[in-house]
């Protein structure tokens, strides 16, 4: 991912602070160009703050699965990473999760499991507009 430059970030900041949301879009969009139509729409509703976010880890999943020769990206290796400090973590202390801990992993498992199955609601889709 290429840095943005000192002047663009002031700009940024300036707008941002002054709550100019259209030049501060103007200039997020300019920084980080979208080029994928699918992250386009799907951001089209959201906030700037999520736009940016989005497009920040988006550079970052790319910049990664091209230094890795399409071997891998973040949607693998950060999955990797916290099952991995995961297994360390019960071989140094070993203990049970609590209980609310258990029915969210069993939830989320049978949700992801059996999606072409069953409708079962995701907590975190779209809010309705009021």
């Amino acid at each position: 991912m290429a840095f943005l430059k000192k002047k663009l970030i002031k700009k940024i900041k300036e707008a941002s602070l002054a709550g100019d949301d259209e030049l501060l879009f103007q200039l997020i969009t300019e920084a980080f160009p979208c080029s994928n139509e699918k992250t386009e729409s799907k951001l089209a509703d959201d906030d700037l703050l999520s736009q940016f976010i989005t497009q920040v880890f988006s550079d970052i999943n790319r910049t990664t699965k091209l230094k890795l020769d399409n071997k891998a990206d973040l949607t693998s290796l950060l999955p990797l990473a916290f099952i991995t400090m995961g297994i360390i973590e019960v071989m140094r202390r070993p203990s049970m999760p609590k209980w609310n801990e258990l029915m969210w992993y069993g939830y989320s498992l049978f949700r992801d499991v059996n999606e072409d199955k069953c409708r079962v609601p995701h907590f975190h889709t779209k809010r309705s507009k009021e």
